[in-house]
């Protein structure tokens, strides 16, 4: 599986344009998403630059994107279990659904932090990091890495 004919950038814009990742990525192929998660530890941190991102204790997930059997992108997720409802949180700890679909019911917004463009010989072509917010405040800190079977150059 690959995406149909899409460039690095037309990839950002449509995630720039979007408040979810994972709903851009299933209206290009047409496939349902599954995030597999990679690893039980909930407790890493985030990078340095967002250690004091929503200013609450934070709960980490690690997981690739999944469309069908292809791999087309890496995600680290922090989220204040605070500013979520409990269901929410257990379906995060418990299942394969993407973030963008359990926190769908609560209209989140992206802000973009970082673009990185990656060069040939980078293991990815394009990476995020994004804050999503809701109506409750922060509600995750995701770290988007795009793997270059998701796009063709530029």
């Amino acid at each position: 599986m690959s995406f149909p004919p899409l460039s690095r950038q037309a990839l950002h814009q449509a995630l720039l344009a979007s408040n979810s990742a994972t709903s851009v990525l299933e209206n290009l192929t047409g496939l349902t998403a599954t995030a597999w998660r990679k690893t039980p530890d909930d407790s890493a941190p985030p990078p340095a630059p967002y250690q004091e991102f929503a200013g609450f204790p934070l709960i980490h997930r690690h997981i690739e994107l999944r469309l069908g059997a292809t791999t087309v992108s890496d995600a680290d997720l922090w989220y204040p279990p605070h500013n979520l409802p409990p269901s929410m949180v257990t379906t995060l700890k418990t299942t394969d659904i993407p973030f963008g679909h359990i926190v769908r019911p609560l209209n989140p917004r992206r802000e973009m932090l970082v673009v990185k463009l990656g060069a040939n010989g980078d293991p990815y072509a394009l990476e995020h990091h994004v804050a999503i917010h809701a109506d409750s405040g922060p509600i995750a800190l995701v770290i988007e890495r795009y793997r270059w079977q998701s796009v063709t150059l530029p």
